[in-house]
């Protein structure tokens, strides 16, 4: 099935974000997202076609959503999907899966760092409730269609593991 336009995939449709542990360039770029297409494009359910977009931004993130109004994704379909994305990641010289970094916002640069060294970042001042995070946990597309993906600190998850007191105090 073709790959849908990912603006045009409705608001509930499953969202994975996906983060490489590096900035890609030129041809990690093309590659990754040609073989990516490719796959898309055969990617099914129980033998059903998937209705899917993806978007790639900032030579850093993958989102793929999945419309389950006719087809859902499976078990089986997702952990092929992770398989190739670790395929593919492995290929372009990055990792995809399993990244556990925090990534944010400095001016116009985004930085990844791990989650220790964001929280020794937030233990200095260096970040806070109010530096720009990104929300990889997001599983509706609606969600970031609506800005929440790329938000304040203080409006995601990393408010509670970073910058509340309970997290202070460990």
């Amino acid at each position: 099935m073709p790959i849908v336009a990912f603006e045009k995939l409705a608001p509930d449709a499953r969202l994975w974000i996906f983060e490489a542990d590096h900035e890609l360039c030129g041809g990690e770029n093309s590659e990754l997202l040609d073989r990516l297409d490719e796959f898309l494009e055969a990617w099914t359910a129980h033998g059903k076609d998937l209705c899917v977009g993806r978007d790639w931004r900032y030579d850093r993130f993958l989102l793929i959503a999945a419309d389950e109004a006719s087809s859902a994704a499976s078990g089986c379909s997702v952990d092929a999907l992770f398989r190739f994305l670790k395929s593919i990641g492995e290929r372009v010289g990055a990792s995809l899966i399993g990244n556990q970094n925090v990534c944010y916002r400095d001016g116009d640069k985004i930085i990844g760092v791990s989650r220790k060294q964001f929280a020794d970042l937030a233990s200095q001042g260096t970040v806070g409730p109010d530096t720009v995070v990104f929300n990889n946990t997001l599983t509706k597309l609606g969600l970031v269609q609506q800005g929440e993906w790329e938000v304040p600190a203080s409006r995601s998850w990393h408010q509670n593991v970073f910058f509340s007191k309970e997290s202070r105090a460990t």
